[in-house]
């Protein structure tokens, strides 16, 4: 993590000392003997993406006073390409007198050649061409004058490479991780189909789960989907024993409600509600889900359908038989289903027993870590995974949790930052000529985009600006 920091401290310092050199200043000025008639001078120089006039100036020693002295460009400058011109029109060639260094002879005259050159307009590109020297009857000397120019639009190309590199990791990260995505979702939708059937018998902790999924799968994270989706298969076929138990519970509470009407039992109503009220609680199972949890709603099963025929039996029951089933309609009315469903297999107690809870429902304590808190923990599973309506302790905290949940992206931006500047310096600062062809821009988006794609560090493209540049293979 140290290494990438220095690297993109590195780019973001050799590219903005390339920014400030944006118009490079001309070369020292050469000179020519005009009396030897022989030359190596060049006239030449950088204007960057600058278009601001420039001056170029050429030291001539004639051998006379340097009075006959006379210089013309040939014709236009020509682009490399021979694509476009710099228009002669927009360069000026004078010749001026230059008062002679006391250490030359008085016999040597010196004047000097000015070349003042006017950019505006001119495309970019590497212009050539020729300044013809006349000096009274002597041979002509040729000096060779070469411009060149860059687009000026550095924002614009850092634009298109910023815009490539992000699509490349967009693309880099759709063919890593879509994949995955595609896998959960596809999982996710098969868990779903199986399990809609069910939905009003599953408990609230497996509906937490399969939100908590589909909230993963919606902000783009796989392996928090996939990490809860291993829990959920694992728990899929206790899940359905559940659900299946839960269905049997409300199936027999239907049985009873029908056989209500006819009964006219004292406190049969009382346990009917009490009935519901159990099948409610334990819609409320939390996560994961445990054997022994499946095992009590198998009893509790059994437990309903002895209430379920309790009420059937009593309207024809003996007085006797009556008495008994009426002692368990009133174990069942105070909660007591499992003494309720004892009861009517032996003869009334001398003493009715006090009320006890049991069942599933003694399984649970009413606090932050039971029944009572998990009507809530859908809700608070969202605001976890979302980050709705978290209450954190400091702003240190929130920013902490910021960069948390939203590394992926950070990281992402920033490796394309590091990109991004480095090809300014590799495409942009470094080519001369940069917009001469119109390939220029498409070469620094795709350069952009294949960084990415193919995978290259920070490290590497810091390295880069000391060499020939990222290789993308």
């Amino acid at each position: 993590m140290a290494g990438g920091a220095l690297a993109i401290a590195a780019l973001m310092g050799l590219t903005g000392a390339a920014l400030a050199d944006v118009s490079p200043q001309p070369t020292p000025s050469p000179s020519v003997d005009l009396a030897s008639g022989e030359q190596s001078a060049t006239l030449q120089t950088d204007f960057g993406g600058s278009r601001d006039p420039r001056t170029l100036t050429l030291l001539l020693k004639a051998s006379d006073d340097g009075s006959h002295v006379r210089a013309n460009l040939t014709g236009d400058l020509a682009r490399s390409d021979s694509g476009s011109q710099f228009p002669a029109a927009k360069i000026t060639v004078e010749i001026e007198p230059t008062k002679p260094p006391a250490v030359l002879a008085s016999s040597i005259g010196l004047v000097t050649l000015v070349l003042t050159l006017d950019p505006k307009g001119v495309e970019p590109g590497a212009y050539s061409g020729v300044i013809r020297i006349d000096q009274g009857g002597s041979d002509a000397v040729l000096v060779p004058i070469k411009v060149t120019l860059r687009d000026g639009r550095w924002l614009l190309v850092l634009a298109l490479i910023l815009a490539g590199a992000l699509l490349g990791i967009f693309t880099k990260w759709l063919s890593e991780s879509g994949a995955a995505l595609s896998d959960a979702s596809r999982q996710y939708d098969r868990i779903y189909v199986q399990v809609s059937p069910l939905d009003q018998n599953l408990p609230s902790g497996f509906k937490t789960q399969l939100e908590l999924v589909r909230l993963a799968i919606a902000q783009f994270d796989d392996p928090a989907a996939n990490a809860v989706l291993e829990d959920v298969k694992k728990q899929l076929p206790l899940v359905l024993q559940v659900a299946q138990l839960i269905g049997d519970l409300r199936t027999e509470v239907s049985h009873m409600i029908d056989l209500l009407p006819g009964g006219g039992i004292p406190n049969a109503q009382a346990a009917v509600d009490l009935a519901r009220a159990r099948i409610t609680n334990d819609l409320q199972l939390g996560w994961p889900i445990d054997a022994h949890e499946a095992e009590q709603l198998q009893s509790e099963v059994g437990w309903f359908r002895v209430l379920t025929s309790i009420l059937r039996e009593y309207p024809a029951a003996s007085q006797a038989r009556q008495t008994v089933l009426r002692g368990a309609i009133n174990l069942y009315a105070a909660d007591n289903f499992e003494g309720g469903a004892q009861a009517i297999t032996q003869p009334p107690p001398a003493a009715a027993p006090a009320a006890a809870a049991g069942g599933i429902a003694a399984l649970f304590t009413f606090g932050p870590g039971g029944l009572a808190g998990a009507p809530h923990q859908l809700l608070a599973a969202i605001r976890a995974a979302t980050g709705i309506g978290t209450d954190l302790a400091s702003r240190r905290r929130t920013f902490q949790m910021f960069i948390i949940r939203n590394q992926r992206i950070i990281t992402a931006l920033l490796v394309a930052a590091g990109t991004s500047l480095a090809g300014l310096q590799l495409l942009y600062f470094a080519n001369q000529s940069f917009g001469m062809s119109p390939a220029d821009w498409l070469t620094v988006f795709g350069w952009g985009f294949g960084a990415q794609v193919a995978g290259l560090t920070v490290t590497q493209l810091g390295s880069s600006l000391y060499g020939k540049g990222p290789k993308l293979s």
